[in-house]
């Protein structure tokens, strides 16, 4: 009888226990563990948010001054091209809005005709274009013969991904009317060349004196 008991309660007792540990293994999170587990989230979310925030910030200045290096480059460029320029009837000085095409002094590859020459460059006279187009500046050169059939060498590209670029031209001073097409050598010469900053534009320009024009007049 007593045994019987006693069997009787240890099968109980190996019952509830069962009961209790299947009981804590069938569980779900509680609520102060989801709370701490989206707070954590939460926290990393902002973190890396800023994160690249910030490295986005740093790359756009990198890239603004990237295109600003470009423009000074390209704009020394035109304007030593333009400050060679002179008047000659034989090579004519065109001045348009997106195109400018100018008598000046350029460097070629000497005559392959000589042995001791090759590879060197010579300067001579000869004629230099610049025209905007697809977002890009080109510049294309030709030596003195090429200039007189004008015809050009291959153009290359002096800068990429701007917006827009623009030749003004005054004849006199700079307070004289803006013209944008003209056919004789100007006093200055007015580059200016915008580039896109996402929403927005910026204008770089700059006025470059032409020597030849006064001397004329």
């Amino acid at each position: 009888m007593r045994l019987s008991v006693l069997a009787g309660m240890m099968t109980g007792s190996k019952n509830i226990f069962n009961g209790s540990a299947k009981g804590v293994s069938k569980r779900g999170f509680t609520l102060i563990e989801i709370l701490l587990v989206t707070s954590l989230l939460s926290v990393i979310g902002i973190s890396f948010y800023h994160a690249l925030e910030k490295g986005l910030t740093i790359y756009k200045r990198g890239s603004q001054s990237f295109i600003d290096e470009d423009v000074a480059i390209a704009l020394d460029k035109i304007a030593q091209d333009v400050r060679n320029t002179f008047s000659y009837s034989k090579i004519p000085f065109t001045g348009k809005e997106r195109r400018l095409t100018i008598p000046t002094v350029v460097q070629m590859p000497v005559d392959a005709k000589i042995k001791s020459a090759h590879g060197q460059l010579a300067r001579q006279i000869g004629s230099v274009e610049y025209f905007f187009e697809n977002d890009a500046l080109y510049r294309r050169q030709a030596n003195y013969s090429q200039a007189l059939k004008k015809k050009f060498g291959p153009a290359r590209i002096l800068i990429k991904g701007v917006k827009e670029v623009g030749f003004y031209y005054h004849v006199g001073n700079e307070n004289t009317a803006e013209q944008r097409n003209i056919e004789l050598v100007p006093s200055i010469l007015v580059v200016e060349i915008t580039v896109q900053e996402g929403k927005n534009q910026r204008s770089i320009s700059r006025a470059v004196n032409i020597p030849v024009s006064r001397s004329e007049g």
